[in-house]
C-alpha cells in the first residue's frame, strides 16, 4: 500500500482485540519513525515501545478527551527534546510512523493534547532533562466484534459532529491569502486533498496553505481553541506538522522533488507582507514546487 492509499484508509481505532502484534512488525513500524524525514533534523526524537499495553491504558484512565475504550496490546510513546519547532517536527515524523502502521494493517489513534505527561513518564525509562512525552499511539489490531463496530461508529460520528472536514477553499489560498483555492491545477488539488484528510484534535484543522507558482507556504492558526495548548505544549503546531507530512508524501507520490524548508524571521515577515498572511497564523514552512 502506498502512503496516499494509507492516508485515505487510516482512521482512529478506539477498540482493539487482545492479539499481540509480532515483535518484528512493531519494530518495523518504529523503525519508520526512526528513519522518518524531519522538519528539524537537529531535534532529537525518541520512540519508546510499551509492550504491556495494559500499563499504559491504566495510566491514561480518566484523562479528559481520551476514550475509555482504548485497550491496545501495545503503545508507541513519542518523546522529543524541547527546542523551537519541536511540536511540528514531532507531528511530521510521527505521522509517517502512523501511516506505516496503517500500511501494515494495524490500528492507531493519535493521543496528545489530552495527555497528562506526568502519568505516563514512569512508564518510560531514562527520560533526560529537557525531553518530553509529546504524544503516543496505541498499536494493535482492531476489535472486529459487532459491539466494537457500534462503539467505533458512535465515536466517529461524535468526532465528525464537532466540525466537518473543511472544504479546500477553507484550508488553501491561491497566490494571496484572501483568494480561496478553487482548483484549476489537478496535481496540486490532489495533493491538497490529502492535506484535507490529515487528522487533528477535534477535527479543527487549524492549518492553511498558500499556493504560489514557485512554492507553497504552510501556516497554522495559533488562536486558543479547544485546549490546543496543554502543559505548555502548542498542539496546534503538532497538527500543522501532520498536515505538512501529508502534503509532502502526496507530492512525492506525484513525482515532485521538493522538501519543506523552515523560513528565517526575515523571510516570515516578507511572506506575511507579500501574501497577506494574518498575524493569527504562524508560518511553519515553505515547500518549493519542483515538478518532474
Amino acid at each position: 500500500m502506498e502512503f496516499v492509499s494509507a492516508i485515505a484508509q487510516r482512521h482512529s481505532i478506539h477498540r482493539y482485540g487482545p492479539e499481540p502484534v509480532a515483535a518484528d512488525l512493531v519494530h518495523e513500524v518504529v523503525q519508520a519513525g526512526i528513519e522518518s524525514g524531519a522538519l528539524y533534523p537537529e531535534i532529537a526524537v525518541r520512540w519508546h515501545i510499551a509492550w504491556a499495553g495494559a500499563q499504559v491504558t491504566r495510566a491514561l484512565r480518566g484523562q479528559i478527551g481520551i476514550p475509555r475504550v482504548l485497550n491496545a496490546p501495545h503503545y508507541v510513546i513519542a518523546l522529543s527534546e524541547e527546542r523551537p519547532g519541536y511540536m511540528e517536527n514531532l507531528g511530521y515524523r510521527m505521522e509517517q510512523l502512523i501511516l506505516t502502521a496503517t500500511r501494515a494493517g494495524l490500528g492507531t489513534c493519535w493521543l496528545g493534547r489530552a495527555l497528562n505527561e506526568a502519568n505516563v513518564r514512569p512508564l518510560v525509562p531514562d527520560i533526560t532533562a529537557g525531553e518530553h512525552i509529546v504524544a503516543l499511539t496505541p498499536l494493535g489490531y482492531a476489535d472486529g466484534s459487532q459491539t466494537a463496530q457500534i462503539v467505533e461508529g458512535i465515536l466517529r460520528w461524535g468526532a465528525n459532529g464537532v466540525e466537518e472536514q473543511k472544504p479546500l477553499p477553507g484550508i488553501a489560498s491561491h497566490y494571496i491569502w484572501t483568494v480561496p483555492w478553487t482548483g484549476g491545477d489537478g496535481d496540486m488539488t490532489h495533493v491538497l486533498e490529502q492535506v484535507q484528510r490529515a487528522p487533528s484534535w477535534s477535527d479543527t484543522q487549524p492549518w492553511h496553505f498558500v499556493v504560489d507558482e514557485r512554492w507553497v507556504i504552510a501556516t497554522v492558526d495559533h488562536r486558543p481553541r479547544r485546549g490546543n495548548v496543554r502543559e505548555g505544549k502548542v498542539y496546534y503546531r503538532l497538527d500543522g506538522g501532520i498536515a505538512m507530512c501529508h502534503f509532502y508524501l502526496a507530492a512525492r507520490a506525484r513525482g515532485w522533488q521538493g522538501t519543506w524548508m523552515v523560513p528565517e524571521e526575515a523571510e516570515i515577515k516578507m511572506l506575511r507582507d507579500r501574501y497577506a498572511i494574518p498575524e493569527t497564523h504562524d508560518v511553519l514552512g515553505i515547500y518549493p514546487v519542483q515538478r518532474t
